[in-house]
């Protein structure tokens, strides 16, 4: 696509499909999540679209959908059993985990598959959790808020209030800790050690594959809660 005139012909790639995925717009209604599209901006008005010729992904043989690399499944333990057959034998194997992945479209999915493979390996974590006072000291309503109701919060890219856990189980970071260390989102480590405060962990993904770091105990909140108040879990 070339934006004309206001950025000087210059050629830009904009991420997304405005038509299959709307942006996102925290309790925002359906006008908000309209006007929020890059086709609704007034800058649409100047851009020329350029459509690709070829298609790349047939060009160099890797057709998915062609082939048998995607599989859908409906249950937890059909998936698990697929991509990962003789886990209890293999989970230590770091060689076995790198191999295979498993991509979930919900949270919900992703919390079943998550509870069936550690219901398997056992081992648990459990979060303190608050809120931030300063939000909340105009409203009396948060005081009757109970802990059993903020563990049962849960949310994209915030870790649950219950981290089942154990040694040389795979896990994958969802903040950037250590980027010069490949210490970063989406880096995948094998626990080696539990703690009380700490988690010692071997990378096993990226550039620093062998690397043994450390995760603290820390506390992590939302820049955008979907709550209305914000949700403090250590």
């Amino acid at each position: 696509m070339t934006v004309v005139n206001i950025f000087g012909d210059k050629v830009v790639i904009f991420g997304g499909d405005f038509r299959q995925i709307f942006p996102a717009v925290p309790r925002g209604t359906r006008s908000n999540i309209v006007h929020a599209t890059i086709n609704a901006s007034y800058i649409w008005d100047h851009c020329k679209v350029l459509n690709l010729t070829k298609n790349m992904w047939l060009q160099s043989g890797l057709n998915l959908v062609n082939s048998e690399e995607i599989r859908l499944f409906s249950e937890s333990k059909a998936i698990v059993t697929s991509i990962y057959p003789n886990l209890i034998q293999n989970y230590t194997n770091s060689d076995f985990l790198q191999c295979e992945v498993i991509l979930a479209s919900t949270i919900e999915i992703v919390d079943d598959i998550n509870d069936y493979i550690t219901n398997l390996l056992l081992g648990e974590y459990l979060s303190s959790d608050s809120i931030d006072r300063s939000d909340a000291n105009d409203n009396d309503a948060f005081e009757h808020l109970t802990l059993e109701f903020l563990n049962c919060l849960k949310t994209s890219g915030f870790p649950n209030h219950s981290i089942k856990l154990k040694v040389d189980t795979t896990v994958m970071l969802i903040r950037n800790l250590d980027q010069s260390e490949g210490i970063c989102n989406g880096t995948r480590l094998k626990v080696t050690r539990l703690a009380n405060h700490v988690i010692e962990s071997k990378i096993i993904s990226g550039a620093n594959i062998g690397n043994t770091i450390y995760i603290p105990r820390m506390s992590l909140s939302l820049s955008q809660s979907p709550w209305p108040f914000k949700l403090i879990r250590r």
